[in-house]
């Protein structure tokens, strides 16, 4: 495979270089000269909080992607995965259970399969962290906005942002009394249920409670039990306060639960089927919730802002581990897990010598997880035989066809962060800023395991306890030149990291000494314009990136006493290369075309041991093989059409959406069986409602196409062939809204 360095053809500067020819300008001042006054009309400024304060979306030198409320309502948004296709180098992986969740930003994704480990792109709700795949793909009900950050967050957002950030920002509360009914039904069974009822309760105090319910009958069926697979099921609740009682002070209480029971999906041996034969009955139940107290004051003309949260969940699923009919290995999980989190903030007013931002992060967890297995030999054996287990399994796994095993492997995680951050801005001149921060962070993780029964072969019973502490230093260094009002240039390096942890995969006592492993560490080079053309009727948003990726976590193979153990260890470094382009442009004053595009060339620079090979016994090196879940090509092209029924009183929002993904590899492997090819989606939606906002009719659709396509592929392991989790096939509803 070719050196990341020699094959990746496109170069940055000249792309930048283009986008702000005086040609361009010149233009674009012929054009505004054409036009009458009561034909000007711009792109709405978006404000976001990317920084840890209020700016325009087109004044931060980050890339990110927003999406506000009326971006979110065309794409009939439900969960974080509903806005994959719509950001560049941007990957989501929903694979059979809600652990095993994962978001990819640049290459770089985050295994959270095992207790013990987290992700690289963190998710904030409300300016909260949140832990765990588990707890942070939830029901999103009342949003007002969600920024994706890509690239490494160290600075302001700290632990778990080596990728990015994602920022979930709900709306607040009605000051006028307003209700809200919205009842949808689709295909599949779907049916959602949603009502709000808010305003204002006394002078300076508003609330507001959303309830929702979401059903749906599964994307793929279980034949040897006659059970639907992926199916959905969950009811939400939220509740809101903002209390302002002067100028100087807001406080926001924020209370969210959602309540899911659901049969999770299966990896599918079988391609494009969404068949298979399993014979456990499956299931899924999660319960996720929180509390989020913000406070805001103004001193002095500085802000001051305390966020106190605490999240949990409880989790149980019972799953086919070997994916048959046969009665091979059979698992259930329960998993429970607390975090009460504070972050203190205070901000300088703006337009002094230098703006600055300093606070204090504080955060306390636990995780209580608990394994149960049940492993069959003489299943086993059915599934290599196709069931003649029975007669061939003395042959081959002897005494151990006797009876099955039972496994309980329990493990506790305990941790402690804290941190201390400043991001400061130095005004260098009337349009130049030079950008400095840095953010150390301490962790501690103490973890308890309790593996009570010996498996032959396999693991050994262990009782044992450990404890770790991670110390990471996040700079970030930046330059933003502001040569004109429509025209930012940028540059930056900045650090983002992944917390250490435990390798919680089955352990015995020849690979404990594997037991810990180290954070990882990104560094991102990037440069990158942010312009406004024909008086923001046009916007161009460039980037182009440079990741170093150190010490990053990762499976390899090791020879045992007891044969090849396959344990997370820091035994890889990579590179992520890339350019991603946002253009958002308005043809007319009710007509946006918005499209992204993204190039992203991610491999292994260093890899060995990334498994054993079976005739010599070597490790095998994966060394210049792409990162899994990295599309090379990510693009889409979105559209949004504003319009009146004159003389019906009546307005209409036309919305389609073409995504295209490129090929992606699965394994570290580069593996034909674990491939996909490029593909491309279709999304769109027709809304109709009254000029007053009393009703509002939706129709929706999504991969209309009936595209079957890959989110994630495993490499045969018992069963002979490869398992392919696929994305949701085509679905389209209609949904009704009643104001009053």
């Amino acid at each position: 495979m070719k050196s990341i360095k020699t094959s990746f053809k496109l170069s940055v500067i000249p792309l930048l270089s283009v986008s702000i020819q005086p040609s361009y300008v010149s233009a674009q001042n012929d054009v505004l000269n054409r036009l009458s006054d009561d034909e000007a009309f711009s792109i709405e400024e978006i404000v976001v909080t990317a920084e840890r304060r209020s700016q325009s979306m087109q004044e931060v030198g980050i890339a990110l992607s927003v999406f506000d409320e009326s971006s979110l309502d065309n794409r009939s948004l439900s969960r974080i995965e509903d806005l994959a296709f719509s950001i560049p180098n941007f990957h989501f992986v929903q694979p059979a259970d809600a652990r095993a969740a994962q978001v990819s930003i640049r290459g770089i994704t985050g295994d959270t399969r095992f207790p013990g480990q987290d992700a690289a792109v963190g998710m904030f709700l409300d300016g909260a962290y949140v832990s765990g795949a588990i707890g942070s793909n939830i029901d999103l009900v009342e949003i007002e906005r969600i920024e994706v950050l890509r690239g490494p967050q160290g600075t302001l957002y700290g632990r778990n942002t080596a990728a990015g950030a994602i920022n979930i920002i709900s709306k607040q509360p009605p000051i006028e009394a307003s209700s809200k009914i919205a009842i949808e039904f689709g295909n599949y069974g779907h049916m959602k249920v949603q009502g709000s009822f808010g305003g204002a309760l006394t002078d300076g105090l508003e609330g507001q409670v959303s309830i929702a319910r979401h059903t749906r009958d599964g994307y793929e069926e279980n034949t040897f039990l006659s059970q639907d697979l992926n199916t959905a099921e969950s009811d939400s609740v939220r509740a809101a306060l903002n209390w302002h009682p002067n100028e100087e002070l807001q406080a926001r209480l924020i209370f969210d639960y959602m309540k899911e029971d659901r049969v999770p999906g299966m990896p599918d041996a079988t391609p494009d089927d969404r068949k298979d034969e399993l014979n456990v009955t499956m299931f899924e139940q999660r319960e996720v919730g929180g509390v989020n107290l913000t406070i805001d004051y103004a001193l002095h003309d500085h802000n001051l802002t305390s966020i106190t949260a605490y999240r949990g969940y409880e989790y149980k699923r019972r799953g086919d581990d070997d994916g048959t009919k046969y009665d091979a290995i059979e698992n259930q999980v329960d998993e429970k897990n607390w975090q009460l989190s504070e972050e203190f903030r205070i901000a300088s007013p703006v337009g002094e010598t230098f703006d600055w931002v300093a606070g204090a992060y504080f955060l306390r967890s636990n995780l209580d997880y608990d394994l149960r297995q049940k492993i069959d030999y003489v299943g086993l054996t059915d599934v290599l035989t196709d069931g003649f287990g029975a007669t061939t399994c003395p042959f081959i796994f002897g005494p151990l066809c006797n009876s099955p095993f039972n496994v309980d492997n329990r493990i506790n995680v305990e941790t402690t962060a804290a941190a201390l951050f400043s991001q400061m801005t130095f005004h260098v001149l009337e349009n130049v800023d030079a950008v400095v921060g840095l953010r150390y962070s301490y962790e501690e993780k103490d973890i308890s395991v309790r593996q009570l029964a010996a498996v032959p072969g396999t693991m050994d019973a262990l009782d044992t306890k450990e404890a770790l502490i991670d110390k990471a230093l996040t700079p970030k260094l930046a330059l933003n030149y502001q040569i004109n009002d429509d025209f930012l240039l940028y540059g930056s390096i900045a650090r983002g990291s992944k917390s250490a942890g435990y390798n919680t995969t089955p352990l015995n006592a020849a690979n404990l000494a594997q037991f810990e492993f180290d954070s990882e560490l990104s560094t991102n080079y990037e440069i990158g314009i942010k312009s406004e053309f024909l008086d923001n009727r046009l916007q161009i948003n460039v980037t182009g990136f440079y990741i170093d990726y150190e010490d990053i976590q990762v499976l390899k193979a090791s020879v045992t006493p007891i044969g090849v153990m396959n344990s997370l260890a820091n035994a890889a470094n990579a590179t992520s290369l890339g350019i991603e382009a946002d253009i958002t442009g308005l043809l007319t004053q009710n007509w946006q075309l918005s499209a992204s595009l993204g190039l992203n060339e991610a491999e292994f620079d260093s890899y060995e041991g990334c498994t054993l090979n079976p005739q010599t016994g070597g490790q095998v090196d994966c060394s210049g093989n792409s990162l899994p879940s990295a599309p090379k090509r990510t693009a889409s092209l979105s559209t949004v059409y504003n319009g009146t029924l004159s003389g019906l009183d009546m307005d209409y929002v036309l919305f389609g959406e073409w995504a295209y993904r490129g090929e992606t590899y699965y394994d570290v492997f580069n593996s034909d069986f674990a491939t996909q090819s490029g593909y491309s989606i279709i999304n769109a939606s027709v809304a109709l409602m009254d000029s007053d906002g009393d009703w509002k009719l939706t129709l929706w659709g999504k991969n209309l196409s009936g595209e079957d396509y890959a989110t994630l592929a495993i490499p045969p392991t018992i069963e002979p062939s490869a398992g392919i989790t696929y994305g949701a096939p085509r679905t389209y509803g209609l949904k009704v809204e009643l104001n009053f």
